[in-house]
């Protein structure tokens, strides 16, 4: 079964049907999760789709299907060669508390696809121009955030009218590969969602050439957002999730049994993990040909394919390393679960 656009009239029909399914809808909306609104608009946007697959035990299992285009963005700053960009968090204008949710990815924009499976490499040169209006044109510094709620409503005509005449701009655009990947969605609670994921190596003229934030008007319908951005490198972000995953596993060796909120931030932060690890696998096998994770694992364009192959070797045991160490938090998650049920 499939459900598209136009297959309900309205958030509240469409949140009658998710309730067979068993998902905790009450903390959708919450904390750091995006509310059933937000799910019916990315349908209504032909942004996404929903599937009920049969498993194995005849029971139904619902899957959010997204296609999702991501940028492994360079500079052309010199200084900046061994460093891409990543999206490190961001501050949504329409929440009632102007926390930063963390993000740790690429640059990434989901794509309009509803009914096709198929995309051209003038369709990625569209929606990277499209991610460059959004996402990286209304630059500011590292330290711009939110104060309060509908600010960026306040600030829009007047910030418009104050853009520079030239706009980032892409001067190299190549293909590096397509995966797929089926994993608990970090947005809705409990979702499982079915990535196509399809990555672009992009390198782009007119970024700041240290860590800036940029506001994107067109977020959630116009109500706005600020991502904050990092240059970083490969072994910083290998840092971050080493960093990341030993703080996951403190907490879940100290806290309560039958504490919910703890549990749901484990789960939260291990399926942000787990996205990560997955980039890095996948950087890893990229390495072969392009991306700014060869020249970074090499240290130089000239390195040797020894050196190339011994680096790319390091990255694998890396990522098996955390993949296995998020498999025995996730089983001790679901120890957790039984014990306290």
């Amino acid at each position: 079964e499939r459900r598209i656009k136009g297959s309900w009239k309205d958030a509240a029909s469409m949140e009658l049907w998710l309730g067979q399914f068993g998902l905790e809808l009450e903390k959708w909306g919450s904390d750091s999760f995006l509310s059933v609104d937000d799910l019916f608009s990315e349908i209504e946007n032909g942004e996404s789709q929903l599937e009920v697959w049969g498993r194995h035990d005849g029971a139904s299992l619902l899957v959010r299907v997204v296609h999702v285009l991501q940028l492994q963005v360079r500079s052309l700053d010199p200084h900046l060669r061994e460093r891409f960009l990543l999206h490190v968090w961001q501050q949504d204008s329409g929440q009632e508390e102007t926390a930063h949710r963390e993000i740790l990815r690429l640059v990434a924009k989901k794509l309009k696809n509803m009914g096709s499976d198929s995309f051209t490499q003038a369709d990625f040169a569209q929606q990277t121009e499209k991610i460059i209006d959004e996402q990286l044109t209304v630059q500011m510094d590292a330290f711009f955030h939110l104060e309060e709620r509908g600010q960026l409503s306040k600030l829009q005509d007047q910030m418009v009218q104050s853009l520079p005449s030239e706009r980032p701009k892409v001067t190299k655009l190549k293909f590096i590969d397509k995966r797929f990947d089926v994993e608990q969605s970090v947005s809705y609670k409990g979702l499982y969602t079915m990535y196509h994921l399809y990555t672009m190596e992009a390198d782009i003229d007119g970024l700041p050439s240290s860590d800036f934030t940029t506001i994107n008007f067109k977020h959630r319908n116009g109500q706005g957002c600020v991502n904050g951005w990092r240059w970083i490198s490969w072994q910083s972000l290998q840092d971050i999730m080493h960093a990341k995953l030993s703080l996951l596993e403190r907490v879940a060796e100290n806290h309560k049994r039958g504490n919910k909120e703890v549990q749901d931030q484990l789960d939260t932060g291990a399926a942000q993990l787990e996205q990560v690890a997955q980039y890095l696998a996948n950087s890893g096998s990229a390495a072969r040909s392009s991306g700014p994770c060869s020249f970074i694992r090499t240290g130089n364009f000239n390195g040797s394919r020894d050196a190339e192959a011994a680096n790319i070797e390091e990255t694998r045991c890396v990522t098996q390393e955390v993949t296995e160490r998020l498999r025995q938090l996730k089983q001790r998650f679901a120890n957790y679960y039984t014990s306290s049920g």
